[in-house]
């Protein structure tokens, strides 16, 4: 009934430079999941800290 996509970006196989990752800074983020199934939809807000 419930569908999650998450997504991130990538570097090229051919390339040779490194790339550092992206760092999410301290603090608390406020998050907000919809799944959606045919006509119906259940959203449900979620708080992430990172320290």
């Amino acid at each position: 009934m419930a569908g999650l996509l998450m997504a991130c970006g990538g570097g090229s196989k051919g390339n040779s430079q490194r790339v550092s990752p992206a760092v999410t800074p301290p603090g608390t983020y406020a998050l907000a999941v919809t799944a959606v199934a045919g006509n119906t939809a259940v959203s449900q807000k979620l708080t992430l800290v990172i320290q």
